[in-house]
């Protein structure tokens, strides 16, 4: 059995498949072997050509990273919701106070800087919290 995919990004070299298929539906569709595999392609000169070891992995590192540097995002935008309060003109805070806050408030903001590998975003710790 021939299989087939569709690459969600166009013809364009590195895309990533859509979807397995056994017999093309519509245009589009490219041969990428005999067997299913969890195996991952890029198009170069309009045909299938698997990804090497290396590809894969670099691929793979980034899926994770992404996917770890989204949760840290959303984690943070919490963190900045949670303390918008502190730098409302009616805070209750003192001046020195709002001063604290606002300076975690942009080291949250700057969280990602100088953030590159998988390794750096799993060890990564949000600064603490200035006291009220």
């Amino acid at each position: 059995m021939t299989y087939y995919a569709k690459f969600s990004n166009g013809p364009e070299k590195d895309s990533e498949i859509n979807l397995f298929i056994t017999e093309p539906q519509e245009p589009g569709w490219y041969q990428v072997g005999d067997e299913l595999n969890s195996k991952f392609y890029k198009l170069v000169n309009n045909t299938a050509v698997e990804y090497t070891e290396e590809e894969t992995s670099y691929y793979l590192n980034n899926l994770e990273f992404n996917s770890i540097i989204d949760q840290l995002r959303r984690d943070r935008d919490i963190k900045l919701r949670l303390s918008d309060w502190t730098q409302a003109i009616d805070s209750p805070l003192s001046d020195s106070k709002k001063q604290e806050w606002l300076e975690y408030r942009q080291s949250l903001r700057d969280f990602s800087v100088g953030l590159s590998t998988v390794e750096q975003i799993n060890s990564f710790v949000f600064p603490e919290e200035p006291s009220k």
